[in-house]
């Protein structure tokens, strides 16, 4: 990596496929492959986008139980002028996965921040779905039970337009 003034680090968030490890970019394999440090959601998932043959750059576990306790190592990592990579196990950080939190705490700290876009789940289903996606929504997860979750699903019935919810399945 180039050497950056301290406190001149960089923080990227970096988009990555679900499904099929052809479809990441060659900006997103420079971005990791180029990082001083990555915070991943699953620590192995660069190496499978990746390929095992790769020499990736040390890694540390950032995911939504401990995205609060990686901060100070991230902002100690961006005063050093470090440029750290941050990617979820699949899809776009901090849309429906960990990663927001990050860029707050970076960008309140006066670093900089940027963003390599991937394929994303809800692009893909709503061009597939054949449905009129004009003023489309995308909700992400939303609660599992309850009134959270009554309350959303009754917001989605009675408005216009496809939405995009995601769900976990376990198999």
């Amino acid at each position: 990596m180039t050497a950056r003034p301290a406190g001149g680090g960089l923080l990227v968030m970096v988009g990555t496929p679900l499904g099929n490890r052809g479809d990441l970019s060659p900006r997103a394999r420079e971005a990791l492959l180029g990082a001083d440090l990555l915070f991943c959601e699953d620590t192995r998932s660069p190496s499978r986008l990746l390929g095992g043959d790769v020499e990736l750059p040390p890694r540390r576990s950032c995911f939504v139980g401990n995205e609060h306790e990686r901060v100070p190592e991230l902002l100690a990592a961006l005063e050093e002028g470090k440029t750290v990579a941050f990617c979820s196990e699949a899809g776009m950080p901090g849309w429906s996965d960990p990663g927001q939190f990050l860029v707050n705490a970076a960008a309140q700290a006066g670093h900089r921040v940027d963003v390599v876009p991937g394929p994303t789940a809800a692009g893909a289903a709503m061009t597939l779905s054949g449905l009129d996606i004009g003023g489309s929504r995308f909700m992400g997860f939303i609660a599992r039970d309850g009134k959270d979750r009554a309350a959303a699903l009754a917001d989605i019935a009675t408005s216009n337009g496809a939405c995009v919810l995601l769900s976990l399945i376990h198999i």
